[in-house]
Parts: structure tokens; C-alpha cells; sequence
């Protein structure tokens, strides 16, 4: 219901109105959280934020999306960050978003940013990237009951602490000490 002034002349202007209602598509990504180590076993807990991958980071406010600018991307400055729209993988490590813009033609491009990590697992570095897109959140939306889609796995690695004791920690120290030996043997001749 837009109508469009113009024209250079206060006078003389033109008016039209768009041919066509314009349209925003938006639609939506599931995802699981997993241990592909331990058969895929699903990870509860874990929290992230969605950026554009173009600095700018994913706020909701009373159920509506923006866009904001963050000063630090470290994760634990994100978690801080009460603005930003928080998703948590459930019990079965599941989460997903909805809602997203995205351009019909080619879809759009969106990344996960993990914040916190489930108990006793790294937290990941690495942003997941994700393509909002006709077929992402249904494979056929358009259908009178739509399928859903696959969600996208989201791996995790459990903190492993290294070993203390072991055969190679007893040959290490043999060799080291073979290594300083032989040190003080040159240090010695070299000083007669």
C-alpha cells in the first residue's frame, strides 16, 4: 500500500504505486548436538548465538529479530551478552532457529557461534555455517504435511587430559636424562 513520489519539480511530480506486494521469506535450520566418538551420542547443554558472518550478531526483542555489532566475538563475552538470541541443544541435543530472512534465489548464509560447551567437552572455536533456503527447515514446505528436514549435525570432542605415568612419559625422561649426561660429559672435557 506504498505509493512513490518523485520527481525534481515540487510542482510537477510523478506517483505509482509497486506492481507487485513485496515479500520477505524467512525460514528456519534444525540441528543436533553430538559425540560422533561415542555413536553419535546426543549432547545437552550446549548453547550458541548466530551471527551473519559479517559481524553483526542475531537479537531478539520482544519477538522480533535485529542485528547488532558486538565488541568482542570471544565466547565468554557473548555469554554475557543479555541481547543476544541464545538457542540450547535439549535432552536428545536438539535446537534450532526459525525466523531468519533469507533471498529465495540462492538462500542465504547464517553460522553458529557455540558460547558454552555441554559438561566435560571443549568448547568448539570453529563457527558452523548453515544456509537458510527453501528446503532447509522442510524438504517440501509447499506440501499439505511437510517433511522435515535432517538436522544438521553439530560434532563435540570431550576434554581429554593427557596421561602422566605411561611407558612414554618413563622414556622420555630416559632419553632427557641420557641428553644432559652427555651435556655435562662435553661440558667437562671441554674444561680439562
Amino acid at each position: 500500500k506504498v505509493e512513490l513520489e518523485y520527481g525534481h519539480n515540487p510542482n510537477s511530480t510523478g506517483k505509482t504505486k509497486p506492481g507487485e506486494n513485496p515479500r520477505v521469506y524467512t525460514g528456519g535450520k534444525k540441528f543436533i548436538k553430538i559425540d560422533s566418538d561415542h555413536n553419535k551420542k546426543p549432547l545437552q547443554g550446549a548453547q550458541f548465538v548466530i551471527t551473519d558472518g559479517k559481524g553483526k550478531y542475531l537479537v531478539e526483542k520482544a519477538g522480533k529479530y535485529s542485528w547488532k555489532t558486538v565488541d568482542s566475538t570471544k565466547a565468554a563475552d557473548l555469554a554475557k551478552d543479555s541481547d543476544l538470541k541464545v538457542i540450547t541443544s535439549d535432552a536428545e541435543g536438539k535446537f534450532e532457529i526459525t525466523g531468519l530472512k533469507y533471498d529465495r534465489l540462492a538462500g542465504t548464509k547464517y553460522f553458529l557461534k557455540e558460547i558454552k560447551a555441554p559438561a566435560n567437552y571443549a568448547l568448539s572455536d570453529n563457527e558452523i555455517e548453515f544456509t537458510i533456503n527453501d528446503s532447509s527447515y522442510y524438504t517440501d514446505a509447499n506440501a499439505v504435511t511437510p517433511t522435515p528436514a535432517d538436522p544438521k549435525e553439530v560434532d563435540n570432542k570431550k576434554i581429554t587430559i593427557p596421561q602422566t605415568g605411561g611407558m612414554g612419559t618413563i622414556a622420555f625422561i630416559l632419553v632427557g636424562l641420557a641428553l644432559m649426561a652427555g651435556a655435562f660429559v662435553a661440558i667437562r672435557r671441554r674444561s680439562v
